[in-house]
């Protein structure tokens, strides 16, 4: 009997000879969530560039759910700073695909939101007129959609180019 148990022991042996040790691997640790903040930044940032995922009125909670639900990672701080258009479709989660809505998007319904909204620039008369020589000049980079679509002066402001107090 002991020679048999001495076989089955040096037979395992022999088996696992080239078994690794293993070595628990720790879990990743978890990335943390952005703030809330950069959410409505990277939405923002969207519609500034004419993109269609920034127009929609729940972007910033689709963003927010899919992320935080670990679904995708769709890198809205990259979203939220990039700086043209190249940069967006560069982070890799979004298309950026033109809006019919960044089209329809004038200096005139800009203006007319921006003085709903109480901003100071939208109350000026010369808005609308100042406004389509800038576009039409192009000397800077007005982000009529954004501005148009705005809810708070916060949202105004975080478009760019309007102080709205």
């Amino acid at each position: 009997m002991k020679n048999v148990v001495h076989f089955v022991l040096v037979l395992l042996a022999a088996s696992c000879g080239s078994c690794a040790s293993t070595t628990p691997v720790p879990d990743p640790a978890p990335t943390p969530d952005p703030s809330a903040d950069v959410y409505e930044a990277a939405c923002s940032n969207l519609a500034t560039w004419g993109c269609s995922e920034g127009l929609a009125d729940n972007c910033a909670d689709t963003i927010k759910k899919t992320q935080e639900g670990g679904l995708v990672d769709l890198k809205p701080s990259c979203l939220a700073n990039a700086k043209s258009v190249g940069e967006i479709q560069a982070c890799g989660s979004v298309e950026c695909v033109a809006s019919t809505v960044e089209s329809a998007a004038t200096c005139a319904n800009a203006c007319a939101n921006l003085k709903k909204l109480g901003c100071k620039e939208g109350v000026d008369t010369s808005c609308t007129p100042t406004c389509q020589k800038m576009v039409a000049k192009k000397i800077v980079t007005v982000p009529l959609s954004c501005l148009a679509k705005a809810k708070t002066k916060a949202a105004a402001r975080a478009c760019g180019g309007v102080d709205c107090p």
